[in-house]
């Protein structure tokens, strides 16, 4: 028996609907410390999938919050673009001019 209930039949079910590795990254179970867990809802307990060490913690870490997971890409979308650093230094420039 898994955790959250399910068997290795179903594990390996949802392990070959995923394409043999983690739902969100694409690491391989043999990649993966510990291979890969089984992601559950904590509100509902329904299983979601299976992922990799990584991807699992990051979800919890950031409370399997939409919103949060959101504004992170975006912030790295935004980082990609301008650099807070390079921000930093213009405005200190102006700063100096003036």
């Amino acid at each position: 028996m898994f955790n959250f209930g399910i068997t290795a039949e179903i594990y390996d079910a949802i392990l070959e609907l995923q394409n043999g590795c983690c739902a969100i990254c694409g690491t391989l179970p043999e990649e993966s410390y510990k291979g890969l867990a089984v992601d559950h809802d904590h509100e509902t307990g329904r299983v979601r999938g299976l992922l990799c060490q990584r991807c699992n913690m990051s979800l919890g870490l950031l409370g399997d919050s939409i919103d949060t997971l959101s504004t992170a890409i975006s912030y790295l979308e935004n980082s990609r673009a301008s650099s807070v650093v390079e921000s930093v230094n213009k405005a200190a420039s102006v700063l100096e001019v003036a």
